[in-house]
């Protein structure tokens, strides 16, 4: 739980959607590399950003 915990916290304070990411990556764990996954993906940035510009 606390690692569930610690990725919501984080993907907060980078003003992700957290909805959607979490959707994204359970989605998609058996099929993308975990390193395309993981918050700090520049394309997880980019989808997932609440400030998009």
């Amino acid at each position: 739980m606390a690692i569930l915990f610690s990725i919501v916290r984080t993907a907060k304070i980078n003003l992700l959607d957290i909805y959607d990411y979490l959707t994204y990556v359970c989605d998609n764990i058996d099929i993308i590399s975990i390193d395309n996954l993981l918050l700090y993906s520049k394309n997880i940035k980019e989808k997932f950003s609440l400030n998009k510009e």
